[in-house]
């Protein structure tokens, strides 16, 4: 966690960035493995890379007294940068 923290102060990672290694990720996986150890190793990346963004958004925004709304229904409505 710590690393990943530094990582994100020398490059600020994106939307786009996560966006870009699931792509490739899923890719991957679907030319090299089939079925369900496959598929279940697509959905734990999806989660890697959602909780990575939300802590870097939690990270970025610790210090404001109004932090974005994390709900499951609400994720859409936030702005990685």
């Amino acid at each position: 966690m710590k690393t990943r923290m530094i990582v994100h102060q020398l490059h600020k990672l994106k939307k786009e960035d996560f966006q870009i290694w699931t792509k490739f990720f899923f890719e991957t996986v679907d030319k090299l493995f089939k079925g369900d150890k496959a598929e279940l190793a697509k959905m734990r990346t999806q989660s890697v890379a959602t909780s990575i963004q939300l802590n870097t958004v939690y990270e970025k925004n610790r210090n404001n007294t109004e932090m974005p709304s994390l709900s499951p229904l609400n994720l859409n409505n936030l702005t990685f940068t």
